[in-house]
């Protein structure tokens, strides 16, 4: 999946705050998360391992997983430790909790044309968002 590969700057969301809302996230982590405009770095080691890396003023995410093995990672603020699973499914790059999808966000990331679509959806919400290949 080479095309996911580089860096992706953030240009527009559609319905972030709602599906922020939707999965319970306080009003103030939701204000500083809707004014961030995050850049993405994805990367592919030859093992198999990815790398995403979530880069906004204040802070710098990076989650390493393979796809179709379950990893732990931290939700949100809260720091809390989660098992989830990452597929490739039909080109695009699905990352879910391990056990009971349903009860987390479903994030979806996928190339069309030269932008990354971000599609997160927490049960009935859905939001995108929209980033544009940097490097």
């Amino acid at each position: 999946m080479s095309h996911f590969i580089g860096k992706w700057k953030h240009e527009r969301s559609e319905n972030f705050e709602e599906v922020l809302v939707a999965a319970g996230v306080p009003w103030l982590a939701r204000k500083m998360m809707k004014t961030t405009s995050p850049v993405t770095e994805i990367n592919v080691a030859e093992d198999g391992a990815w790398t995403l890396k979530l880069i906004v003023a204040v802070k710098t995410k990076v989650t390493t997983f393979k796809i179709d093995q379950v990893y732990e990672d931290t939700v949100g603020m809260s720091g809390t430790v989660k098992k989830f699973i990452a597929k490739l499914e039909d080109g695009k790059l699905v990352i879910q909790f391990a056990e009971n999808p349903e009860e987390g966000m479903i994030t979806t990331r996928e190339i069309v044309g030269d932008q990354l679509i971000m599609k997160l959806q927490f049960k009935d919400t859905v939001a995108h968002r929209y980033f544009r290949k940097v490097k």
